[in-house]
């Protein structure tokens, strides 16, 4: 058991608990540990918010729910959330950055449609670095970024961009970036 256990690591904040182990096996006997030491701070797992996610070659081959010692099992999924990073299984480690693109369109909308044409662009783009890029960028340091995530994190915010500038050009926005010292990198 114990050759395990060196497998396995966790992570703890507040209530949040992550186990990552590199097989199912290993996994459940983490759960167990885990539920164990639950036991003794008179605690319990709630299996309706615990659930599983794989990554590696064989993300997509199915794999037996993990049995709770508290009753019930926690089932496996494509996709989890831990302290607002969404993950998504597959064959590496990755980050989906949907919800926080979502959040930072609803964020900056909410916003500009207030104070858009009233403020000066200088306001209005102090805003979008101050508030809105840490709700896009929250996380991004958990996870290898592909290209592609760059790419859609970039247009994310150049589309902001075209709304305050009133353009469609990709060309004007990148100046205007330059202009005001504005870089997502």
């Amino acid at each position: 058991m114990l050759s395990v256990l060196f497998l396995c690591q966790y992570f703890l904040y507040a209530d949040d608990i992550l186990l990552i182990a590199t097989s199912v096996t290993a996994l459940q006997t983490l759960l167990r540990v885990c539920e164990e030491e639950l036991k003794l701070l008179d605690m319990q797992l709630n299996i309706q918010k615990s659930m599983c996610i794989r990554f590696g070659a064989r993300f997509r081959v199915p794999c037996k729910s993990l049995a709770s010692s508290f009753g019930g099992v926690v089932d496996w999924n494509s996709s989890c959330r831990y302290l607002g990073v969404y993950f998504v299984s597959g064959r590496i480690f990755k980050c989906c950055f949907d919800h926080a693109k979502g959040q930072f369109f609803r964020s900056f909308n909410a916003i500009f449609c207030k104070i858009g044409r009233f403020a000066s662009e200088e306001v209005v783009i102090s805003l979008i670095h101050a508030k809105y890029l840490p709700v896009l960028l929250y996380g991004r340091e958990a996870c290898y970024i592909l290209v592609r995530d760059k790419r859609s994190l970039e247009f994310t915010v150049s589309r902001s961009m075209m709304k305050l500038f009133r353009t469609s050009s990709a060309n004007i926005v990148e100046d205007c970036q330059k202009c005001f010292s504005f870089f997502t990198n």
